[in-house]
């Protein structure tokens, strides 16, 4: 997801095809890896990203450190004034994956229909991994962005640092 965002990055794209570039990228490996069924799965895994962007039931979005409620964040994604990335912008790329039960029968008490496009054997093998957000700060510059986080990102980087699971550092 990330690296499909990183790609993206430069003046005049908008943020919000970002985003749902990110969300598309999710759902193709939900799909992969089972989670997902059936091509009406893609709509409403969006459905779900789109109401709460990170897979969480939240009613309120972070933004810039803070809070904003989630209808005002509805009309900051859609005004084009702050939706163009224009250089000298500082934002975080975190796209994020989680398996969280209860926030999943949460989102099904509302919206059962989506129960068909899971299939629930396999995503309860992922209760107990929790989730995943890798965040970067990148700073837009006039031709692309500057990545502002150096930490290590890729498994085989992470694998090396931590041992497999040793202390090495």
């Amino acid at each position: 997801m990330q690296r499909t965002v990183f790609s993206m990055l430069k003046p005049g794209v908008k943020w919000r095809d970002c985003h749902f570039a990110a969300v598309d990228v999710a759902i193709e490996g939900l799909r992969e890896i089972g989670v997902l069924v059936g091509e009406k799965g893609i709509y409403w895994l969006r459905r779900f990203w789109e109401s709460n962007g990170d897979g969480g039931m939240r009613k309120r979005r972070r933004r810039g450190g803070g809070v904003m409620a989630l209808e005002d964040f509805d009309a900051f994604t859609k005004d084009e004034t702050y939706n163009h990335l224009k250089p000298g912008m500082t934002l975080t790329v975190e796209p994020g994956i989680y398996f969280n039960q209860p926030l999943y029968e949460d989102y099904l008490s509302t919206y059962p229909h989506g129960k068909s496009f899971v299939d629930e054997t396999v995503l309860s093998k992922y209760w107990d991994v929790g989730g995943v957000r890798i965040e970067d700060v990148v700073l837009i510059t006039e031709d692309g962005y500057e990545n502002l986080t150096p930490a290590p990102k890729e498994i085989v980087d992470i694998e090396r640092i931590t041992g497999c699971g040793k202390s090495v550092i």
